[in-house]
Parts: C-alpha cells; structure tokens; sequence
C-alpha cells in the first residue's frame, strides 16, 4: 500500500461521489496534505416491506432522509505524503500535528451511505425508522443514466 497513488477507506455499503469531474483519487494527490477527508449523508430504500421481496441492491435506495442525516466522515490519502504517515483509522488519520487536525473536509467530495446493505452486524437496520423521505435526483439521474435502474424502477422515476 505504501507505494500506491492514493488508498481509499470505503465500505461495500458506501458509493463515493465528487463534483468536479475527478476521481476522489485526484482529490488527495492534488491537495497539498495528501488527503481528502469527506463526509456522508444516509440513503433509503422506499420500505422495509419492499426489501423483503428481493436481495437489495445500492440501485434500490432512491430516498434521501428529510432533513438529512449524516454519517461519519471518511477519507481518501496519499501513502507518501505528510497525513499518509500517520496512523489510518476507520473514519479518520490520526493527526499528532494541529495544523493538521485543523483540515475540513473536501466540499467537492461526500459519500452516500445505503442503509439496507449490510449484514446487520451492528445493529438491524431493516428496522422501520419513522422519518420523512423524499426521492434524491441525483441519484435517480446517476443510476438511470448508468443503466442501472430496471425498467420497471425507470418508469416509477420518469412519472415522479
């Protein structure tokens, strides 16, 4: 790892997104500290009851959380550069420096975190939650686009 371009701490329930056109990858190779620190915000399935019918897939979680909830930052580093050499945590670089423990995060980078992937380790998350959700368009844009929506979740989106 330690001659890699950039290493990227992620999870398979996490989809990383910017909004410039470069890869999260580019984001800490080009910033001066080596690392690009980002946060995240929940995604959600339309109901628990429509989880039951089939596998769940990252394509299924169309509604964002009203008003939205975030989730603990993650981060994409440079091995070779001055935060690459610290000690790498889940959710952050421990910074002995602070200057360092200063640094904000990358506006022009976030994630997306799908509630209903997982294997339930930490807790159930096929536990109903009574919050309010409205469809995200960004990620309804993303996946037809991409192709991945079925024909049948394409239609739903198209007449919303």
């Amino acid at each position: 790892m330690h001659n890699a371009r950039a290493v990227l701490n992620s999870d398979i329930d996490e989809l990383i997104w910017t909004s410039d056109g470069r890869s999260i990858f580019d984001h800490a190779v080009d910033h001066w500290s080596g690392i690009s620190r980002f946060s995240g915000t929940w995604r959600h399935t339309a109901s628990s009851t429509e989880n039951a019918n089939h596998q769940v897939r990252h394509a299924d979680h169309l509604y964002a959380q009203e008003p939205e909830a975030s989730c603990v930052g993650k981060y994409c580093v440079r091995p070779k550069s001055i935060t690459g050499r610290q000690s790498w945590h889940v959710h952050t670089i421990e910074h002995k420096s602070r200057f360092l423990k200063n640094l904000g995060n990358d506006t022009e980078a976030g994630f997306w975190h799908f509630r209903h992937i997982s294997t339930f380790w930490k807790y159930d998350r096929n536990t109903p939650l009574n919050i309010a959700k409205q469809r995200d368009r960004v990620m309804e844009k993303m996946l037809i686009d991409g192709g991945i929506l079925p024909q049948t979740k394409r239609a739903v989106c198209d007449e919303a």
